[in-house]
């Protein structure tokens, strides 16, 4: 399918697998970073997390990178940015903690304390995430995994829950 870049505060787009790139939007901000994920639910539907002025800030296209609209603040981040294939308003960040959204970036709830960890290893994340993949089954499911500094989780739900899947067996 068609590819998404970004490249300062211009929105790139690719037919062919990257050869060629069209200019498809601009960011409404000049950032001095940027994050961008998608989900293939919507238009698709677009997120970009750009970095200006020492802050965080969460964008979000619903018109394939035409337009943007600002979202959110984010300030527990380490460059862990997600959306859900499935569902366009399903949004995740992660840095410490992960946080998620169910309102397309609107207002974010963290999936867990890091602390909850140590009462709860098979259902609770560890602290510090590098990454997290939404992914599609065989049987045509979506599914995620979460990597923490603690194991790798896996949710079935869209992130209401998670599974460590690494306690046995490494």
């Amino acid at each position: 399918g068609d590819l998404y870049a970004l490249q300062g505060s211009s929105v790139l787009k690719s037919t062919n697998q990257g050869d060629a790139w069209t200019t498809v939007g601009t960011l409404p901000i000049a950032p001095s970073d940027v994050v961008l994920t998608g989900s293939e639910a919507g238009a698709p539907t677009l997120y970009a997390a750009a970095l200006s002025a020492n802050q965080w800030k969460l964008y979000r296209s619903t018109d394939a990178g035409a337009s943007w609209a600002y979202r959110y603040d984010i300030d527990d981040f380490w460059k862990t940015l997600a959306a859900s294939i499935t569902d366009a308003d399903l949004v995740l960040f992660g840095g410490v903690e992960l946080w998620r959204s169910a309102d397309g970036g609107g207002s974010f709830a963290a999936v867990n304390g890091w602390a909850e960890y140590y009462g709860d290893p098979l259902n609770k994340l560890h602290a510090d995430l590098p990454g997290v993949d939404f992914v599609w089954t065989p049987a045509g499911d979506e599914i995620a995994y979460i990597a923490t500094d603690g194991g790798l989780y896996r949710s079935d739900d869209g992130v209401a829950t998670v599974t460590n899947i690494s306690l046995t067996a490494l």
